[in-house]
C-alpha cells in the first residue's frame, strides 16, 4: 500500500438531541490481535507531529480538525482532512510510508488516538510538512 486506507466507522451509540455519540474502541475495524501500542496525542493549535517513516503500521482516529500530509513513491505530498461531518474516519498508515498531523485550529487543541502493531522503532525524519 502506497497511500493511507480510510475507513468510515459507525457510532456504537448516537443521538441526535442533544447530539451524543459514542465509538467503542472494541468496534474498530482493526484485528485485536495486531494492536501492541496505542497513545492518546494532544496537539497545540498549529501544531504538527510526524514527519518521518518507520516500519510499524498505525490507525489513527480522531474527532477534530486534523489534517494527514504523506509523500508518495514518486515523492508527491498529499494532504487529506481527517474531520468528517457524518461520521468518524480511521486511518491505515502503511508501514515505510512518510507521514505527518497538523492540527489546523488555531484557537482549539487536537486529539489523536493511535494504534499500531509494534512498539516505534527504527524511524527515520522525513520532511513532509
Amino acid at each position: 500500500m502506497t497511500e493511507p486506507k480510510i475507513t468510515k466507522i459507525n457510532y456504537s451509540y448516537q443521538r441526535q438531541e442533544p447530539k451524543v455519540w459514542v465509538l467503542n474502541t472494541d468496534d474498530l475495524p482493526i484485528e485485536k490481535k495486531r494492536i501492541k501500542d496505542q497513545q492518546i496525542v494532544l496537539f497545540d493549535p498549529g501544531s504538527y507531529a510526524g514527519n518521518h517513516s518507520h516500519p510499524r503500521t498505525e490507525w489513527f482516529v480522531t474527532m477534530d480538525d486534523l489534517s494527514l500530509f504523506w509523500v508518495d513513491v514518486e515523492d508527491r505530498t498529499h494532504e487529506v482532512t481527517m474531520q468528517s461531518k457524518d461520521t468518524v474516519l480511521l486511518f491505515e498508515i502503511p508501514s515505510n510510508l512518510p507521514h505527518a498531523i497538523r492540527n489546523n485550529s488555531t484557537s482549539k487543541h487536537g486529539v489523536l488516538f493511535e494504534y499500531a502493531d509494534e512498539k516505534m522503532s527504527n524511524a527515520k525524519v522525513v520532511e513532509v510538512i
